[in-house]
């Protein structure tokens, strides 16, 4: 299983992300790959093995990616995953929203979510199409080219 963004690892914290029900008026957005699922509620001492073993029951997990404090080791409290088809991301959040798991109870949602409009963002960060709620987490100072 490979890290969101083809990485094998990554250092920057996931953005927050507003909760919206799956049949709500915000639709998700697709990423390049699959359907990005946020989980937050994560227990200090959660592992992978817990959130593969509760969401591999909905389909196959393209992504993981679960960070860790660096001075404790501990997990920071959140995780995101990827499913390859729009349902079974569905049906996650639907059965797992609100469940205990790895001692924790769990809040899951889309990663990125289109409010209506043509709007959605990649698990990278970068944008798809029109305006997005994902921001550029780089560090380097914006580029400006000359016209």
């Amino acid at each position: 299983m490979r890290a969101f963004g083809g990485e094998e690892t990554a250092s920057k914290d996931a953005p927050k992300k507003s909760k919206g029900p799956v049949g709500g008026t915000s639709m998700p957005a697709r990423s390049r790959e699959g359907w990005g699922l946020m989980v937050t509620g994560l227990g200090r001492e959660t592992e992978e093995d817990d959130i593969e073993k509760a969401f591999a029951a909905f389909g196959e997990i393209l992504a993981l990616r679960m960070p860790l404090e660096a001075m404790t080791g501990f997990v920071k409290g959140y995780c995101m995953l990827e499913y390859k088809q729009k349902e079974e991301a569905e049906a996650a959040i639907r059965k797992l929203d609100g469940q205990n798991i790895g001692g924790s109870t769990v809040s899951v949602n889309w990663l990125c979510e289109d409010a209506g409009t043509a709007t959605g963002c990649s698990i990278s960060g970068e944008q798809l199409h029109g305006t997005s709620d994902c921001r550029n987490r780089s560090r380097s100072p914006p580029s400006h080219s000359k016209k």
